[in-house]
């Protein structure tokens, strides 16, 4: 199912046509509805600027770690060695 991006008030806008996997179209859902935003669009919108974030401030030398709730667990993150969803 092709995904296409609405136009927001004063962007111009580009229409793209994805073609996705069942199982990806599947995650797509699951995170619009986990982060409870009105589209598949906003999620990938949302996605790439965390992604343009992060790159960002990997190149200019930050790194990002991870911490559990209670601080009992913190792992680095390394940006470019993400895991994989579907290998967890």
């Amino acid at each position: 199912m092709p995904l296409i991006m609405k136009k927001r008030k004063s962007r111009e806008t580009t229409r793209i046509t994805l073609d996705l996997s069942k199982d990806f179209y599947n995650r797509l859902q699951q995170l619009e509805m986990l982060v409870d935003v009105s589209s598949k669009s906003e999620v990938i919108r949302e996605a790439l600027r965390l992604y343009e974030f992060m790159a960002n401030k990997t190149a200019a030398g930050f790194t990002f770690r991870l911490v559990s709730p209670d601080k009992t667990e913190e792992k680095d993150l390394l940006f470019f060695d993400l895991p994989n969803p579907e290998s967890n």
